[in-house]
């Protein structure tokens, strides 16, 4: 901090003193020994600041300012919470944060909509990943699919509109029909395609008929050693029903699936690389079990499991993981090749079954319980990146299982 910062700074806090008058300092201790290195938002009741602001309108514009007067921006979620970036924590490091009100209203982080220009997919991104989830006018394609970003800017938009182009196609179809069709994939793949990287990222992840980057099945139940010998049958959802935006930003993004087998809460807040997905299964997955899991390809490098935790590098540099919290992980082969892959690392929420109160369905058998975990990614390509490979992403994923272990202690003044 320079001397006239330091100058003005008193003033500026004076300034807002009057602001404050009524505001609540939020608390917020680091339980761990060591400094917690993954970013993660800060979740509060938003019904705690009611007496600083006049009306739900003002409550957009609350803001939360840091004891080095650095202001960070707010949310207010879907589920009553308000929610900012947790400022860097020390190891048992505990800082005070004053509540404010601002007329400046930030910039989004995420985004994400349905694309019926592209079947009907539902594709979402924030500032470090982008996947897409396919939608009612897709066939034969279950898993979620990734997108390779390179780039913390927005891309999504962009990419859409070019891979979607009708002139493009037009054109397309027309050199094709006049006989330069290596000219015409030229074009597309050299102007259109987010198949191919131009500098920001690209589709490059192989899906198919797999549960690809994270996504949820069900298959007949089988213990710890039957997992890993023979190939369990998988059941899948398909694409989703509907598909409904309930955080839209600008540093959270949820959206609401609806599936033929259950309905799922996907959460993506800004800065992470991991996706919150929150499953809660309908009788039609009666007597089966859950799992979430990652396609493992032929061409792929490595995978391992560490507990309720999975990571997997695959083909290109893509590296992803999931986490499920009380779950277990280990690896089911596919009966035969299918799409490039040679089975999942899957995720079984067994030690919460086992907890759990149980639903029965008319039939007589169980209804799993709701569960929740967490899938993600990363590119080694991502600009100006700490995770550029599989060791370091293994690394990413234990701090961020440890800091789900040990939550953030939270206290309203």
């Amino acid at each position: 901090m320079n001397s006239i910062t330091r100058s003005i700074l008193p003033g500026l806090l004076a300034l807002l003193s009057a602001v404050w008058a009524d505001a609540k300092d939020i608390i917020i201790s680091n339980p761990q020994s060591t400094p917690r290195t993954i970013p993660e938002m800060v979740e509060v009741p938003a019904d705690a600041f009611s007496g600083i602001v006049s009306s739900s309108h003002d409550a957009l514009f609350l803001c939360v300012v840091t004891p080095q007067g650095d202001t960070l921006a707010t949310q207010q979620t879907h589920d009553g919470k308000m929610i900012f970036p947790c400022p860097p924590l020390k190891g048992k490091e505990t800082v005070r944060l004053k509540v404010c009100t601002t007329q400046r209203k930030a910039p989004s982080q995420v985004f994400g909509r349905n694309f019926p220009e592209r079947a009907n997919d539902f594709s979402f991104e924030n500032d470090r990943v982008a996947y897409r989830l396919y939608g009612p006018g897709t066939k034969g394609l279950y898993g979620y699919d990734m997108f390779s970003k390179k780039t913390p800017k927005l891309v999504l938009q962009r990419w859409y509109a070019l891979q979607c182009d009708e002139q493009m196609w037009a054109t397309h179809r027309k050199m094709v029909r006049a006989g330069h069709k290596k000219l015409a994939d030229e074009m597309y793949n050299s102007v259109f395609s987010y198949h191919v990287d131009h500098g920001e990222g690209m589709d490059q992840y192989s899906v198919g008929s797999t549960m690809g980057a994270g996504a949820v099945a069900y298959m007949t139940p089988c213990d710890d050693k039957t997992c890993d010998s023979t190939a369990p049958r998988l059941y899948y959802a398909g694409a989703f029903s509907s598909a409904e935006v309930v955080d839209s930003g600008p540093l959270r993004l949820t959206v609401r699936l609806t599936y033929g087998s259950d309905t799922r809460l996907l959460t993506l807040d800004a800065h992470s690389n991991m996706v919150r997905s929150t499953v809660i299964p309908n009788e039609t997955t009666a007597g089966l079990t859950p799992v979430a899991g990652i396609a493992i390809h032929q061409d792929g490098a490595e995978y391992s499991t560490d507990g309720a935790s999975a990571t997997y590098e695959d083909a290109g540099g893509m590296l992803l993981g999931c986490y499920m919290p009380g779950g277990k992980a280990c690896y089911a082969p596919l009966a035969k090749v299918t799409s490039g892959a040679t089975g999942h690392v899957i995720l079984t929420p067994k030690a919460q079954e086992r907890r759990a109160k149980k639903a029965v369905s008319k039939d007589g058998k169980v209804v799993p319980e709701p569960f929740t975990y967490y899938f993600g990614s990363a590119w080694t390509q991502y600009d100006g990146d700490s995770i550029t490979s599989l060791q370091q992403w293994k690394d990413y994923i234990a701090a961020f299982v440890k800091q789900k272990e040990k939550p953030l202690k939270v206290i309203i003044k």
